[in-house]
């Protein structure tokens, strides 16, 4: 069956202080697909339902996934490159195949 497991992104809370200094202040996205989809994007909000970034084009085989898949994750900044503030921010992962979409909504911090 096509679903969409394991949802999550680290370091949560996004945290200024790293093990890896040049990832300082940014933060990661993973998921497994249990089935090929045809597309999968990420859409940030902020509480009150602000979107504030958009991912798409995301990793779409079987598996397990991570993005950005680069030596640096997303450094939190929006769709006009302004960083995003302290605060609680949601994030929804959709996976579509066919005419069937499931999207996983999940929690995330910024400390910085």
């Amino acid at each position: 069956t096509f679903d969409l497991l394991n949802v999550a992104n680290y370091p949560n809370p996004v945290k200024s202080r790293t093990i890896e200094s040049i990832n300082e202040g940014r933060t990661r996205f993973t998921y497994v697909l249990t089935d090929d989809a045809d597309n999968v994007k990420i859409k940030v909000y902020t509480v009150s339902g602000r979107l504030v970034k958009t991912f798409n084009n995301l990793p779409a085989s079987v598996g397990y996934h991570e993005y950005p898949r680069t030596t640096t994750g997303w450094d939190c900044r929006d769709e006009r490159g302004f960083y995003l503030a302290n605060g609680v921010y949601f994030y929804i992962l959709e996976a579509s195949k066919g005419g069937k979409t499931i999207s996983k909504t999940q929690k995330m911090a910024i400390l910085k």
